[in-house]
């Protein structure tokens, strides 16, 4: 997964949903009508960043795979349309990076030290934004 990811996002233009079933299932409401599932929201993005922290993986291929993420996060700020975003997502999906940085399973810091964080603010609630600073701060990427 981790290797396949990269290619998948680095290919992909964030302006448009990925709703291709090779590459997500798709969900199955309960009147049995099927919904294509869209691969590449940053909400889900953070929930992986997550589940590799919770495995404690620590691999040459899971720090590639957070590094295309992010580059993948960055770029949808600037250009995915509000209905492919949420306020917030790139700010949570930053501090799930901080906290990987803070725990020292891989090594990301140098991924987040050179963030223009403006552009990841902007519009986001301000409990999730607290939140992203301090996990930067904790993982010693951000000065107090």
């Amino acid at each position: 997964m981790a290797r396949g990811i990269p290619r998948l996002l680095d290919n992909h233009d964030p302006q448009l949903p990925k709703l291709h079933r090779n590459v997500l299932f798709s969900y199955t409401c309960k009147d049995g009508s099927e919904v294509l599932a869209d691969a590449f929201r940053i909400g889900g993005l953070t929930v992986i960043a997550k589940a590799f922290q919770d495995l404690r993986v620590q691999a040459l291929s899971v720090e590639q795979c957070m590094a295309a993420m992010l580059r993948y996060t960055l770029k949808s700020v600037g250009c995915s349309p509000i209905m492919l975003r949420e306020p917030g997502d790139a700010c949570s999906f930053i501090r799930q990076l901080g906290y990987i940085a803070e725990a020292g399973l891989l090594n990301i810091k140098p991924l987040l030290c050179p963030l223009d964080l403006s552009p990841i603010v902007d519009g986001a609630p301000e409990k999730v934004v607290n939140q992203m600073k301090a996990a930067l701060r904790r993982a010693g990427v951000l000065s107090r």
